[in-house]
Formats: structure tokens, sequence, C-alpha cells
């Protein structure tokens, strides 16, 4: 956590001049109320730590990224759902770009890690939310489902709120 509070100091610090009157000292007047961007930066805060906590409950890092990508499109979603916001075709279009990309690059490591030698035919996703028995590393639907640890739904619910 000392990353992320290193992060808030920094914008802190980078921000201050532009809201500090200089010579005769003292903050230019606000047209938000502090109190809003006290609320934010608590809000902004603590989906941080809650996204860097979730990598302690078995979530590999593609995964984790793939749902960090995710809130470009829950974004657009709540922007164009809740506030009646509406997107040009092109930033809609490059949200999907990013949402694919992140995808494929996913799966290319999930499928690099299945072909590692020594890794027992499992990708870490799977390793952290399954056992290897020591077959053939082929997992069916069933097997994952009945094996899936606490650790790893507590890291995807983490996610998912962070969303």
């Amino acid at each position: 956590h000392i990353l992320t509070c290193a992060q808030f100091a920094f914008i802190a610090a980078i921000g201050f001049p532009s809201h500090w009157r200089f010579p005769c000292g003292g903050f230019k007047p606000r047209k938000i109320p502090l109190s809003h961007y006290a609320k934010l930066t608590v809000i902004f805060f603590t989906l941080s730590v809650i996204n860097n906590k979730a990598l302690d409950y078995q979530i590999s890092v593609p995964l984790h990224t793939v749902f960090r990508s995710c809130s470009l499109a829950a974004s657009l979603l709540i922007g164009y759902v809740g506030f009646n916001r509406r997107y040009s075709r092109g930033q809609i279009i490059a949200c999907c770009f990013v949402m694919v990309g992140i995808t494929i690059s996913t799966l290319a490591d999930m499928d690099m890690k299945r072909r590692r030698p020594g890794s027992g035919g499992h990708d870490s996703a799977a390793a952290g939310c399954c056992s290897s028995d020591g077959d053939d590393g082929d997992l069916d639907d069933s097997s994952v489902i009945g094996e899936l640890s606490t650790d790893y739904l507590i890291g995807i619910a983490m996610l998912l709120v962070a969303l």
C-alpha cells in the first residue's frame, strides 16, 4: 500500500501549484467544495487498495488486468445508462478494441503457461482456483466449478466491487 500512498502524494504535489495563489499565498477559490474532492479521493484510494489486495487471493496478473480494463467499458455503460451521456462511434470502437486486445493477450499468456514445461498443464488462473490431480492437465467444467477455492472467489468478488 506504500506505492498507492506514494501515487496519491505525487498527484497531490503535482496538482498543488494549480490551486495555490502565488506569491500572496492561500488557496484559489474553488467552484467545487473540498468535501467533494475528499469523497472522490477516499473512493479512489479504497478502490486502488482493493485492486492491489485482490492479488493476494490467488488472482493471476492477466486476470487482474482484464478486470481493470473492464472498468473502461463499465464507465461507458454507466455514463450511457445512468447519466444519459452519448459517446461517439469512435469512442465505442476504441473501448471494444481495448477489451479485445486485453482478452487476446490474456489468452496468449494462459496458453504460454500451459505449454511451459513443468507447469503440469495448468495456467495460473486455473492453478489459482483448481487443484492439480496429476492427470493429463485437461480440466473439464465440472472439476473447475467443483474445486473453486474460497480465496479465488474472494479475489474475484474484490475485483467486481472495484469495477
